[in-house]
């Protein structure tokens, strides 16, 4: 579910995430992991 979630994430896109102890660490590692096909993403 994760993945999927991040892969709606488009180049040039803002994305907030929490940074407390909440911040969606498994959400950001997908993100790292499409880092070769996004550009431009805020966080």
């Amino acid at each position: 579910m994760v993945s999927a979630a991040a892969a709606d994430i488009r180049s040039g896109e803002q994305v907030f995430l929490h940074g407390a102890c909440a911040t969606p660490t498994v959400l950001l590692d997908a993100l790292v992991a499409r880092v070769a096909h996004l550009r431009d993403v805020g966080v």
